[in-house]
């Protein structure tokens, strides 16, 4: 378990809760062989362990998020030469999303990247409407994979 704990943090935190709560389960049925320690509430050790995880897992999605809404303002604007602000705001969120990135970490953004494009296009559409109506509406088909948002892979800041 400290092996994953240095490569994966978050996969980690997910092990331990579910180790926690089996041990809880344990205590629960009157099991006593395995049940490593009397007075810890296992419970609700495994949801703040577990919310640890999570709380890593949610900041970088808001930072995906962010990205994606500029990646679609970028995309969608109209109005050329004033969007150096979204630029350089893409670049220090990707640095933070990048910091610490497991590949737990990178499997599940990548899951919630259908969820988090939504998201986005419709923020985006919603600021357009009063700032940029021009642009509207924006192409429902664009979309980038997480190596593309980082940076990693054919970048769209170029």
């Amino acid at each position: 378990m400290t092996q994953l704990h240095d490569q994966d943090f978050y996969l980690w935190t997910q092990a331990q809760a579910a180790a926690l709560r089996a041990e809880a389960h344990k205590l629960r049925e009157g099991v006593r062989e395995g049940a490593r320690a009397e007075g810890l509430d296992f419970e609700r050790l495994a949801d703040a362990v577990e919310n640890i995880g999570q709380s890593n897992l949610s900041g970088r999605l808001a930072g995906a998020r962010v990205i994606l809404e500029l990646l679609f303002k970028l995309a969608a604007g109209r109005r050329r030469g004033k969007y150096g602000g979204w630029r350089a705001t893409i670049i220090v969120r990707r640095a933070e999303v990048r910091a610490g990135l497991t590949e737990g970490l990178r499997n599940r953004i990548a899951q919630e990247l259908p969820r988090l494009h939504e998201e986005a296009r419709a923020a985006v559409e919603k600021a357009f409407a009063a700032d940029e109506p021009e642009a509207l509406p924006i192409d429902d088909t664009l979309t980038w994979t997480l190596p593309e948002i980082l940076g990693e892979d054919n970048d769209p800041l170029s």
